[in-house]
């Protein structure tokens, strides 16, 4: 979001993911952390600045190009466990 000029990380986000950590946990799944991939707290800024922009100009969603790189960060993470479960 952006806030006085600058963008900045929405403040539940830290909230939500301690839930999705919490909640993976319990169900004994596999907790993979967007955030920490993106760069960590308030990371959307240089999402929002590359060239292409990664983010929309809404800072909360992923633009195209943005989508694209995740994608790819989510395949490479699960090739990767895959991998190494074999």
């Amino acid at each position: 979001r952006l806030q006085d000029g600058e963008i900045r990380s929405f403040p539940n986000v830290a909230k939500i993911r301690k839930a999705q950590k919490n909640a993976s946990k319990r169900a004994k799944v596999a907790f993979w952390d967007l955030l920490e991939a993106m760069g960590g707290e308030h990371s959307a800024a240089d999402w929002a600045t590359q060239n292409p922009p990664l983010l929309s100009s809404d800072y909360a969603h992923f633009s195209a190009p943005g989508q694209q790189v995740v994608g790819k960060m989510i395949y490479e993470v699960l090739m990767k466990a895959y991998q190494d479960f074999l």
